[in-house]
């Protein structure tokens, strides 16, 4: 019901800085990111109903994750490709789904869409609902941590203008 697929190019390019000294960097350039999906229902057990992918986040599973090496290929003077990054992510039909969107009325039935209030998610993964929440909760866990040190460090950075 999901595909998608993104080749990305890995490159070195050789550049002049502001001091005339000729440097070199390494770049990324996306090919080509292609995203195909449509409708399709879901069953608990207890019914089915319709699933509307258009705006959801979408967590598929990865089946392809294969990085390509160039030998020797010199685009330009200045650039030289160094490989190609694959990556295909799939939710195959007959696959267990963990949907969390806004139910409403969607051609005469009901369906999960895309929420009206921007303020709440559209989430559809592969995995479970207890490893979906756990992975938010783990992530948002490691937010606060990053904000408190930051904000740590912003009032000791304050502190130490103050007493210089």
């Amino acid at each position: 019901v999901y595909a998608r697929t993104k080749i990305e190019e890995k490159y070195e390019e050789t550049y002049y800085d502001d001091d005339g000294k000729r440097q070199t960097r390494q770049n990324t350039t996306t090919l080509t990111d292609n995203t195909l999906k449509t409708n399709f229902k879901v069953d608990d057990g207890t019914g089915s109903i319709q699933v509307n992918p258009d705006g959801a986040e979408i967590d598929a599973i990865e089946v392809i994750s294969r990085y390509s090496l160039e030998k020797n290929h010199q685009v330009s003077e200045n650039k030289r490709i160094l490989g190609y990054q694959y990556n295909e992510w799939i939710l195959p039909l007959n696959t267990n789904v963990y949907v969390m969107g806004e139910v409403r009325n969607h051609q005469s039935e009901l369906a999960i869409n895309k929420p009206s209030d921007s303020e709440n998610n559209f989430f559809i993964t592969h995995k479970s609902e207890e490893q979906f929440l756990q992975e938010k909760q783990s992530i948002a866990s490691h937010q606060n941590i990053y904000m408190a040190i930051l904000g740590l460090g912003t009032i000791c950075l304050a502190w130490l203008n103050v007493t210089s």
